[in-house]
């Protein structure tokens, strides 16, 4: 169900024209599409289970930040951001380095696995 609630969405298929020749339309096309985004991840998400990971994120000891790939530089920045309001966070690129971190883990601590994928 939800596959197909996919693939009928208004904006499934929707790739933003980008054109040096038709620079003002290119820029409505990309805020076009980061609003849609941002809609969607409005509407999924729910209030209480942000609550109880703020509450998760404002009590531990420690915040993991997990990524691979491109969403590695979410996660420097998600540890550079949660450090200048007073949060512990650790975070590495190197994939062995993170396998450790998680064997560092306690009960106090949270991991924090970041996803990015860009729509092209």
């Amino acid at each position: 169900i939800a596959l197909v609630q996919e693939l009928t969405h208004p904006m499934f298929g929707f790739h933003p024209s980008i054109s040096p020749d038709q620079f003002e339309e290119s820029i409505q096309n990309i805020f076009t599409l980061t609003l849609a985004n941002l809609k969607e991840t409005a509407i999924s998400l729910n209030a209480p289970d942000v609550k109880h990971c703020v509450h998760l994120l404002n009590t531990c000891q420690s915040i993991y930040l997990f990524a691979a790939g491109n969403s590695c530089s979410i996660a420097s920045d998600a540890m550079y951001k949660f450090s200048r309001i007073g949060l512990r966070a650790i975070q590495s690129n190197i994939p062995e380095t993170q396998v450790s971190f998680a064997h560092l883990m306690t009960e106090q601590d949270v991991a924090l696995a970041i996803v990015y994928t860009e729509v092209k």
